[in-house]
């Protein structure tokens, strides 16, 4: 009884402190279950996002460009689903805007408001950019020099905060923002070699049958592609090999011409009368508008440049155009006593050294044009014995690519591949 007479006592005493700590409780715990049922509710919104946007359990980042044969190896042999997390970006007045495509397994983006992709021209922004910019729907945004419409506001699981990098502390609309467009737009955007190219699991080996001279009907058979893809993939290729040439020739610079009878193989209406396969002679005797030129210069260090001049006879116009920028005028130049070599020379003022007997040498066997003569018969020996000549529209191509063939640094398909893509 005593006891209970001073606990009323002591609390009456201290009924402030008491109360206070009564009330801190009462709020500690109504805290403690708000959280508690928020992040239940949190993890369920979590998991339930995970589930249907896919979201990304990890990335990577790999040196090389995986083939469509190795991503499928690799989602085999782990149990995993991979995708290419494709992305550029652009200037927009003081921002910058990370451009990416229309995400179809993992991180799929949700629509917020609007439409959703249906034109070439459409574009979805996200939310945080849409508001801080102040945009509509129907407002054009210019990319690259294109203007885009803006359809839609999107949101997508890996990017919840708006932040440019993962050292950035706040998202910023002023400053970055994130947008996204069709496939087909993307790979316009990007403007890269192999844009619109299927089947990207046989890229390789059909490199490989380049670099092993194949014909047509027998890459068919290897890599199990049709005869105009074959075609189609022959030419595209040859012309990405055009940028793996040298500027300029340095040195001792040999150069001669060589010349290719006018073809029109492949043609569906030929400009002149047909001739029997595997006869290469001209119909005229010496030089004529039926031969194609074909200007070759090569110095010491094995660096070639070809080039298609026109029909007939190599002329002082043809070399001011394909030489004058391509040869050191502190080179010195090996040539046949053609007169618009000299010609040439004397113009630009480079110094000139000219052969005078049949066995391509000067006074200085130092100074002869042997190299340049070999890669003529190269080059004319693979044209005709492996392909039976070529047409004359397409002849560029496969000097392009014998020139490859010559290169030593490229041995495999993943070397000719870096080398055109880069």
């Amino acid at each position: 009884m005593k006891l209970n007479k001073r606990v009323k006592r002591v609390f009456f005493e201290h009924k402030a402190t008491y109360l206070g700590m009564i009330l801190l409780i009462v709020l500690s715990t109504s805290c403690f279950l708000a959280l508690k049922t928020a992040t239940t509710s949190i993890d369920k919104n979590v998991a339930d996002n995970r589930i249907e946007a896919n979201v990304e359990d990890a990335n990577f980042k790999y040196s090389n460009t995986l083939t469509e044969a190795e991503i499928k190896k690799y989602e085999n042999d782990f149990n995993l689903d991979i995708q290419e997390n494709r992305q550029i970006e652009f200037n927009y007045k003081n921002a910058v805007l990370r451009i990416r495509p229309e995400f179809k397994e993992i991180n799929k983006a949700e629509l917020f408001d609007g439409e959703k992709l249906k034109n070439p021209n459409d574009i979805m922004v996200d939310r945080f950019f849409y508001e801080v910019q102040g945009l509509s729907f129907g407002d054009e945004i210019s990319v690259n020099g294109k203007k885009y419409n803006v359809c839609g506001i999107f949101t997508t699981p890996d990017y919840l905060s708006m932040l440019k990098s993962k050292t950035d502390f706040m998202a910023d609309g002023n400053k970055f923002g994130l947008c996204m467009v069709s496939e087909k737009t993307f790979n316009a955007l990007t403007n890269t070699p192999l844009t619109g190219m299927r089947k990207k699991e046989l890229w390789l080996p059909y490199m490989q049958a380049m670099l092993d001279s194949k014909v047509l009907r027998k890459i068919k058979e290897t890599i199990n592609i049709n005869l105009k893809t074959a075609f189609y993939w022959r030419h595209k290729f040859s012309r990405l090999l055009y940028k793996d040439r040298p500027e300029v020739l340095n040195g001792i610079v040999e150069a001669d011409e060589t010349y290719f009878r006018t073809s029109c193989k492949g043609n569906k209406i030929l400009d002149k009368p047909p001739h029997k396969r595997g006869i290469h002679k001209a119909a005229k005797r010496g030089l004529s508008k039926d031969q194609v030129c074909v200007l070759v210069a090569t110095d010491r260090g094995n660096h070639f440049l070809e080039f298609i001049t026109g029909l007939g006879a190599v002329n002082g116009n043809w070399l001011d155009k394909y030489f004058l920028n391509h040869i050191s005028i502190d080179s010195i130049l090996v040539t046949d006593g053609h007169k618009s070599y000299v010609h040439f020379c004397n113009e630009n003022h480079i110094t000139h050294k000219v052969v005078k007997n049949h066995r391509n040498s000067t006074e200085n066997n130092s100074y002869h044009i042997q190299n340049v003569n070999s890669y003529h018969s190269r080059i004319k020996s693979w044209i005709i014995s492996v392909f039976h000549g070529v047409a004359t529209k397409y002849l560029n191509h496969y000097l392009w690519w014998k020139h490859v063939l010559e290169d030593k640094v490229i041995k495999d398909s993943t070397t000719l591949f870096q080398t055109m893509i880069m």
